[in-house]
């Protein structure tokens, strides 16, 4: 009789190689490129560059350049969803393009039917639905959305001023947010059909980066670090320990922010009421020399961080957080959690019986994938309302081996190995 038993490996598929304790790491690369955003998909680490894409290896000991297929090298926009990866560009002559890339980044298509000499500042994937921040070459900035991964896109204007130029994107439960140069901040609750200027509370109408943490958005500025709770209602400066308040990237790990600056990468372990340099170690942090954080991404138990001209950097983050209290499984307090278990047993002889938890309103998928990358099989793909959840890993006519696991719920995202055995 067919039996499914499962390895819960201790390994994290992203935490590599040894490093010393307490101390960053570098990444060795991207060589002689400048990081401007760090974007995970799956167990990689994609970089965008001015000279292009870049993935790091699986070992974590060097980065390579995928640009086959590729024409135009400056990156100016990086996205990811599920296995879909989205590239933004902008030639000399200050026409762009967007590329798409099914296969981890191996070969990339232009996917452009409907836009026309637009450079492409931003891009925000969730599902089959992208959006990209444009401008075209009267410095008219526009908003375009693909329903259909992005074979084609559609203009989704209504709300915004013309002369906007767009920094970044963040995707809220069915909201989506877009930062801007001069405007602050934009939302549309409609997938982009209207949007709304929400900048109740904002002194700094110059925002580059968001970060979402369950039903809580955080927005970088030049000023600091901004935080709504109410969907983008009113936001509140969270400034406190931020020494230097250029906020140029923001990251969420669980119930962790970080925050990136010219000179600085930030913790805050209380939702934004206060911060602690976590930087001793990174080039130049020590001294007086300039430096600049550019970009930030959590994969695999590790930070990993853009360091101006000098690469990326990485630090578990074992060596930076604490464990605080938890909550018993039953208190009535306790939120809903992202997290997922597997159990196996006699009774489930054709499968693996899982249980998860979506801690907000967003985007869920589980699939299952062979240790070379394929993707075998896909159990769950869309959004879901917080709660718990319960559903079956059908082996079918999966043979056996050795596979991994890949869950995604919102910003969280586990990885882990399955083994299925006759």
């Amino acid at each position: 009789m067919n039996k499914v038993a499962q390895t819960l490996s201790a390994m994290c598929l992203l935490f590599f190689a040894n490093q010393a304790h307490g101390q960053w790491a570098p990444t060795g690369g991207p060589e002689s490129a400048s990081v401007g955003e760090l974007v995970v998909s799956g167990d990689a680490v994609f970089a965008r560059t001015g000279e292009g894409v870049y993935r790091l290896t699986n070992d974590g000991a060097s980065w390579t350049a995928v640009d086959n297929g590729l024409t135009d090298l400056q990156i100016y926009a990086l996205a990811a969803h599920g296995d879909t990866i989205f590239a933004g560009t902008e030639d000399m002559n200050g026409v762009g393009q967007i590329y798409r890339s099914t296969n981890n980044g191996a070969s990339w298509t232009v996917v452009n039917n409907g836009l026309i000499d637009r450079r492409i500042h931003a891009l925000a994937a969730r599902g089959d639905t992208i959006f990209a921040g444009a401008v075209d070459k009267n410095g008219v900035g526009q908003v375009y959305r693909s329903t259909n991964n992005g074979s084609s896109w559609t203009e989704v204007n209504s709300g915004l001023p013309n002369m906007i130029v767009f920094y970044a994107f963040a995707l809220s439960g069915r909201a989506i947010f877009a930062g801007t140069l001069e405007d602050g901040v934009y939302r549309s609750v409609n997938s982009g059909v209207s949007w709304t200027a929400v900048n109740s509370g904002l002194t700094d109408h110059e925002i580059v980066s968001f970060a979402v943490n369950n039903d809580t958005i955080f927005a970088g500025a030049a000023s600091g670090v901004y935080r709504s709770t109410n969907n983008g209602a009113l936001w509140t400066a969270v400034n406190n320990g931020l020494t230097d308040k250029l906020v140029t990237a923001l990251a969420v790990s669980g119930n962790n922010i970080f925050a990136g600056s010219k000179s600085c990468v930030y913790l805050s372990t209380n939702n934004g009421a206060s911060w602690t340099a976590v930087n001793t170690g990174l080039p130049n942090a020590d001294s007086n020399a300039v430096m600049t954080i550019t970009a930030l991404a959590v994969c695999g138990g590790s930070l990993y961080v853009g360091v101006g001209g000098n690469g990326v950097w990485r630090r578990p983050l074992s060596e930076m957080l604490t464990a605080s209290p938890a909550l018993p499984p039953n208190h009535p307090k306790r939120p809903f959690q992202n997290k997922i278990l597997l159990s196996a047993s006699g009774n489930a002889p054709s499968g693996v019986n899982v249980r998860y938890s979506v801690a907000s309103h967003g985007f869920v998928r589980l699939a299952l994938y062979a240790v070379s990358g394929k993707q075998e099989a896909l159990y769950n793909q869309g959004e879901q309302a917080p709660g718990e959840y319960s559903l079956k890993l059908e082996r079918g006519a999966i043979p056996a081996g050795l596979y991994v696991y890949r869950f995604q719920a919102g910003n969280f995202r586990e990885s882990d190995l399955v083994r299925i055995m006759n």
